[in-house]
């Protein structure tokens, strides 16, 4: 893996090189659900290598306010992924 493609995000205080070594460290698994290759896309564009298979899609707080059925799963796509990197960046060392 080449770590000069996340840069960016390395020069986070919450990622720096420890965290994103540790969101390379092991695969994710999505939720499953429409949302599901919004997420997938936003976890490999972070560098987390995602496995096959999905969860269970869990509930999404916001569904209410999206209209339109595209924009709701690309928004709970991304509150997946968001939500898999924080607890991948959280979880001790």
């Amino acid at each position: 893996m080449t770590y000069q493609r996340f840069e960016r995000q390395q020069r986070l205080r919450e990622v720096g090189k420890a965290g994103q070594l540790r969101l390379a460290s092991e695969s994710v698994t999505c939720q499953s659900g429409s949302g599901e290759p919004y997420a997938r896309a936003y976890l490999q564009g972070a560098g987390l290598p995602v496995s096959a298979g999905s969860r269970e899609q869990a509930s999404f707080a916001h569904a209410s306010a999206f209209q339109h059925p595209a924009a709701l799963a690309l928004a709970a796509g991304a509150h997946d992924a968001v939500t898999l990197i924080v607890a991948r960046l959280r979880a001790p060392k």
